[in-house]
C-alpha cells in the first residue's frame, strides 16, 4: 500500500530470491528451568536428552546466557512434552517462571516504575525473552494491549504448550511485579480450551479466554489504572544499567529462517500500527541498516513489507466489519478516509466499500436453486456440470484484475 503521507507513492510488490537467512534463538535458561520441572516429578534429565537425541557431553557446556537455535530447542520440549504426558505442561511451567527467570531484563523489569514501563522495556528487548514469538505493546483504547505473535511455524500441540507457558507466566510475573497483588486482565489465547481448562480460575482475577479463531498468539488486555500502578521496587538507575547492557549483547545470526518471512510476521504482529525499520532490528537485536540489507538480498524491502501487511489488516477488518473505513484509515496512519480509500483501491483495482460489499455477497452464496422438477417460479434449470469450475469470490477475483491492468 502506499505511504500514507504521499499516497501517490507506491512501492513495488515483493519478490522472492535465495538469500541469506537469519536463525532464531532461545536462551538455554528455559531449558535448564525444564529439565528442573521435569526432575520434580520424577522424570530424569537423562531421559528427555536421550529422546531429544542429545547427550550428557551436549548438556554440560550449556550455560543459562548461551543461546540454542530452534532446531535444538523443540526436539527438547518436545520430549519433555512426551516424557510428562500432561496436557498442562505449558500451564505448570508458566506457574514457576518468575521474573527473575528471565536473566537479567527480569530486574529490569522488577525494577521499573510502573507495569506499562515494564511492559516497554520486555518489547524493547523481547530478543532476551524468545525469538520465537514477537511481543508488542501498544496503547489502546482506555488501556493498554500487549500481544505475543508467534514468528516460526510450529505443529498445534507446540503451540499450544507456548501459549498456555506464555499466558500463565505473564500473570504470574505480573503479580510478582505488583508486590503480590494478583492482577485484573483479559488474556485471550488463540487455541481451544484445554482439558485442565478449570486450572485457569485459580488465576482469577485474571480473566483468560480461548479463542482458536483468533489471530494466533496470545494477547493481554490491561486497564490504564493497571498499567499507571507504581512498582514496589522501581529502581531506575538499576533500569537503566540493565538496559544500557542489554542492548550490546546481540543473539548471534546464522542461516535458517528467511529475514523478510520474519520481518512480515512481526509487522502482522502490530495490529496495523505503523512500525519503523529501527523498532523491529531492535526486536531482533540488530541494526536497521541490516534488516534493510537483508530484505535487499531478499529482493524485497522493509516499506514493502509494510505495505503489505497493512494492507492484508485493511482487507481483514473490512471482511469483519468491525470498524468503518474512516476508522481503518485512522488505525492504518492515513490522515483521512480519502488518502485510505485511493490507496487501498490501487492495491486492490477497487474501493474499500466495494471490497467490503463483494465479500459480503460472496459469503451469502447464491440463491438456492429449485429442487429437481419444478417449483412455484416454474420449471428447474438444468443442473451445472459437475465438471465446471467453481465460481470465484467475486472480491478476490477483481483484485486479480486490477493487479493485472
Amino acid at each position: 500500500m502506499s505511504d500514507p503521507v504521499n499516497p501517490a507513492r507506491t512501492n513495488p510488490p515483493p519478490t522472492k530470491r535465495a538469500a541469506p537467512r537469519r536463525e532464531l534463538t532461545d536462551p538455554a535458561r528455559y531449558v535448564l528451568q525444564m529439565f528442573e520441572l521435569l526432575r520434580s516429578w520424577g522424570i530424569p534429565r537423562s531421559r528427555v536428552l536421550r529422546a531429544a537425541g542429545r547427550d550428557e557431553a551436549w548438556f554440560s557446556r550449556l550455560r543459562g546466557d548461551e543461546r540454542l537455535t530452534m532446531a535444538e530447542v523443540e526436539p527438547l520440549f518436545d520430549a519433555a512434552r512426551a516424557l510428562a504426558a500432561r496436557s498442562d505442561l505449558g500451564f505448570e511451567f508458566g506457574l514457576r517462571l518468575k521474573p527473575t527467570a528471565h536473566g537479567l531484563l527480569g530486574y529490569g523489569l522488577i525494577g521499573s516504575p510502573d507495569l506499562e514501563s515494564a511492559w516497554r522495556l520486555a518489547a524493547r528487548q523481547q530478543h532476551h525473552l524468545t525469538e520465537a514469538f514477537a511481543l508488542h505493546y501498544d496503547r489502546h483504547g482506555a488501556g493498554g494491549r500487549a500481544r505475543f505473535t508467534p514468528l516460526v511455524e510450529m505443529p498445534d500441540e507446540r503451540l499450544h504448550f507456548n501459549l498456555e507457558l506464555l499466558a500463565v507466566s505473564v500473570r504470574v510475573g505480573v503479580e510478582l511485579l505488583l508486590g503480590g497483588r494478583a492482577p485484573s486482565m483479559d488474556v485471550r489465547l488463540s487455541m481451544p480450551p484445554p482439558p485442565h481448562r478449570a486450572r485457569y480460575l485459580d488465576l482469577l482475577p485474571t480473566r483468560f479466554r480461548f479463542d482458536p479463531g483468533a489471530q494466533p498468539g496470545v494477547e493481554v488486555s490491561m486497564s490504564r489504572a493497571l498499567l499507571q500502578m507504581p512498582l514496589p521496587m522501581a529502581a531506575p538507575g538499576i533500569v537503566a544499567g540493565v538496559e544500557s547492557h542489554l542492548s550490546n549483547v546481540r543473539p548471534a545470526t546464522t542461516a535458517a529462517v528467511a529475514w523478510a518471512e520474519t520481518v512480515m510476521r512481526m509487522l502482522r504482529s502490530a495490529d496495523g500500527a505503523m512500525v519503523s525499520a529501527k523498532t523491529v532490528a531492535a526486536r531482533l537485536g540488530v541494526s536497521a541498516r541490516t534488516v534493510d540489507r537483508r530484505l535487499g538480498d531478499e529482493g524485497t524491502s522493509f516499506s514493502a513489507l509494510r505495505d503489505e501487511a497493512r494492507f492484508e489488516r485493511a482487507r481483514d477488518w473490512l471482511v469483519r466489519g468491525e470498524f468503518s473505513v474512516a476508522q481503518i484509515a485512522a488505525r492504518l496512519g492515513y490522515r483521512d478516509a480519502a488518502n485510505f480509500s485511493r490507496a487501498f483501491r490501487r492495491q486492490a483495482g477497487l474501493p474499500p466499500t466495494e471490497y467490503q460489499r463483494l465479500k459480503a455477497a460472496s459469503r451469502d452464496g447464491p440463491p438456492s436453486r429449485p429442487a429437481p422438477g419444478g417449483g412455484a417460479n416454474g420449471p428447474a434449470r438444468p443442473e451445472p456440470s459437475k465438471s465446471a469450475t467453481p465460481p470465484s469470490d467475486p472480491a478476490q477475483a477483481t483484485i486479480a484484475r486490477g493487479r493485472r491492468r
